[in-house]
C-alpha cells in the first residue's frame, strides 16, 4: 500500500478493520447527513439523493446493498410496517407506477430521507404528504 506521499506503507492485517454495524448503525450514519442538500444521483459529502443516502449509510456499515432505489427495493428481506427496525429501508410509490423514492427508517412511523431538489435531508414521518404511498420495506442483514 502507498501513503498519500507516494511512500511505500505496511499495514498489519490486526489493524485493518472492516466497518460493521447493525441496523442501530445504519440509522446513525443517516443521521449524520441530517442537513446535507439534496444532489440527484450524489452519494457523498456534497450531497445525497435518496437511494444515494440509503447505500452509503449501509455501505459505512460493512453492507453491500444495490445502488438504486428500485433496485434496494428488490433485494433484501420484505418486512412489514409492525416490524420496522431502525435501519431499513422504506420505498415509496404512487398508485400504478414504480418504486421512486427511499428513506431509512428509525422505526415504524419515522425515517430520515433525501426528500428532493431543494430539500436537505430530514427526518419526517413516514405517512407525511408528498411521496405517495409506502410501497413496501426491506432490510439487509
Amino acid at each position: 500500500m502507498r501513503a498519500v506521499t507516494g511512500r511505500a506503507v505496511a499495514l498489519d492485517a490486526a489493524d485493518v478493520r472492516l466497518p460493521t454495524g447493525g441496523g442501530d448503525a445504519v440509522a446513525a450514519a443517516a443521521e449524520a447527513f441530517l442537513g446535507l442538500p439534496y444532489l440527484w444521483g450524489g452519494a457523498s459529502g456534497w450531497g445525497v439523493d435518496c437511494s444515494g443516502l440509503a447505500w452509503l449509510c449501509h455501505r459505512r456499515c460493512g453492507r453491500r446493498i444495490p445502488r438504486d432505489a428500485h433496485d434496494q427495493a428488490a433485494s433484501g428481506v420484505a418486512v412489514g410496517r409492525a416490524e420496522l427496525r431502525p435501519g431499513d429501508l422504506v420505498f415509496f410509490a404512487r398508485p400504478g407506477q414504480p418504486v421512486h423514492h427511499v428513506g431509512v427508517a428509525l422505526g415504524p412511523d419515522e425515517m430520515i430521507h433525501a426528500p428532493g431538489t431543494g430539500g436537505p435531508v430530514e427526518r419526517a414521518g413516514i405517512d407525511a404528504p408528498g411521496r405517495g404511498a409506502m410501497a413496501g420495506a426491506r432490510r439487509f442483514a
